[in-house]
């Protein structure tokens, strides 16, 4: 007891080889404390990838949508493929480096809530846009608001779960990918 690590300690006491003799070890009880923080790390990641899920779902949108923009606005598959590729990937490239750094100097949470609520927005005005110019500017600010979200939440998952399960929590939220793009399906 005591000394470097002054957790209590549960004896649990063994019979060895000879059974007139009992050898009793010293095992660290676990910390409840350490429970805790998992229990709330596992939240954190739960609502994490429900964000990348929707980030996702409005990733996909403009494919999903294709024939029907086409058909109202009359653009091209040329323009349509600049909208959903150029105008989107761009700006979510360029914005990504600096809302990255951004997280690393403030509050991730907020800069992902700001994020979300942003490219939400932005979404929003892309189903109100009458015609292609409109259409491609809130794509932009979806792409600029999508960015916000995956340097912060790599930066506060490395912080909420140990070494030994950084990789298994990156890979539950990485899979927030393909559940959105599944999920896409049946918007």
């Amino acid at each position: 007891m005591g000394g470097y690590d002054s957790r209590p300690r549960d004896t649990r006491c063994r019979p060895r080889a000879r059974p007139a003799r009992v050898y009793c070890a010293a095992v660290a009880a676990p910390d409840p404390t350490d429970r805790r923080r998992l229990l709330y790390a596992s939240y954190v990641l739960t609502v994490l990838v429900i964000v990348y899920l929707f980030n996702f779902i409005d990733r996909q949108l403009p494919s999903i949508l294709a024939e029907r923009i086409k058909a109202d606005m009359a653009v091209s598959d040329a323009e349509l493929a600049y909208l959903y590729g150029t105008v989107f990937a761009v700006f979510y490239a360029i914005f990504g480096i600096p809302l990255g750094r951004l997280a690393d100097v403030w509050n991730r949470r907020s800069l992902v809530a700001i994020g979300l609520a942003f490219w939400s927005g932005m979404t929003a005005a892309s189903g109100l846009a009458r015609n292609f110019t409109e259409l491609s500017v809130a794509r932009i600010g979806v792409g600029v608001g999508e960015a916000s979200a995956t340097p912060a939440a790599y930066s506060m998952l490395s912080d909420y779960f140990p070494k030994s399960l950084r990789a298994t929590a990156l890979s539950i939220y990485s899979s927030g990918i393909y559940l959105g793009g599944g999920l896409a399906l049946f918007v």
